[in-house]
């Protein structure tokens, strides 16, 4: 889902004072790396390039590109302005306003590893990419997380869940996803009794395979290694209740990620 930040009204502009009190409270940021700067100027500088602009001409600073060999993700910091000050902001833009307040946060979204029966996953194949992938997908304003997993699994699958679900883990490297940097939020749903999950919104078909079976599959971004630390979690938890020893795993993923060990 793709936001666009519209608002803009006189009284969200800063008086002098206000202007003040802010620039002190983020004093520390001058001494910041040039590569984390998103303001490089106080708020008079930009009062007074749109005093001084002709009309129709912009005021705002130009955005500056940091490519990925620039060590960190791709990006592009809005110096000044909203959608509505600088018309070449897209939906979604990395942006900071006239008084210095800055949306530049992940993107968030939930994914939902839905079970049938410990051995067994549902999954869903992706239009875009002919991937497996989790039913899941971006938070909405005004949704919880948990509410954002009740409407995509039964937008993608048919699927209205009968039991509460299990909040697995979070994963937020800024490599996981290409396309942008994202947050999902993963829990672990029981697929009801009776229940056969169908197709629906961006997913062409809906796959049921085994955890055993994870590696002989292709899946979208980086879930393959949500699976993987799902797969070391129900193993371990078959070993303490068999009175095995619990196995050693060692983590070679590639992505960081905070997530339940068991």
């Amino acid at each position: 889902v793709l936001m666009q930040f519209i608002f803009l009204s006189k009284t969200s502009v800063q008086s002098p004072s206000a202007a003040s009190t802010r620039n002190q409270r983020v004093g520390v940021v001058a001494d910041s790396p040039d590569f984390l700067k998103m303001n490089k100027h106080p708020n008079e500088y930009y009062d007074k390039r749109r005093t001084d602009a002709s009309p129709g001409a912009s005021f705002y600073e130009p955005p500056q590109v940091y490519p990925k060999d620039a060590g960190l993700v791709s990006r592009i910091w809005r110096s000044n302005g909203s959608p509505l000050i600088n018309p070449d902001l897209h939906m979604g833009s990395c942006w900071c306003s006239a008084d210095e307040w800055c949306m530049c946060t992940p993107a968030l979204a939930v994914d939902i590893i839905l079970t049938s029966g410990e051995d067994h996953l549902w999954l869903i194949r992706r239009a875009d990419t002919g991937l497996l992938a989790f039913a899941g997908g971006m938070t909405e304003v005004g949704e919880t997380s948990e509410e954002s997993l009740h409407r995509e699994l039964f937008e993608e699958m048919g699927i209205t869940l009968e039991t509460p679900p299990t909040l697995f883990g979070i994963y937020n490297d800024p490599r996981r996803d290409t396309r942008r940097h994202s947050t999902s939020v993963v829990y672990i749903a029981e697929l009801p009794d009776g229940a056969t999950p169908v197709a629906g919104d961006d997913a062409t078909g809906v796959a049921r395979i085994a955890i055993e079976n994870v590696d002989l599959h292709e899946f979208f971004i980086d879930h393959k290694t949500v699976l993987h630390d799902y797969v070391n979690m129900v193993n371990k938890r078959k070993a303490i209740a068999n009175g095995q020893p619990v196995p050693n795993i060692v983590d070679n993923e590639l992505f960081k990620r905070s997530y339940c060990p068991f």
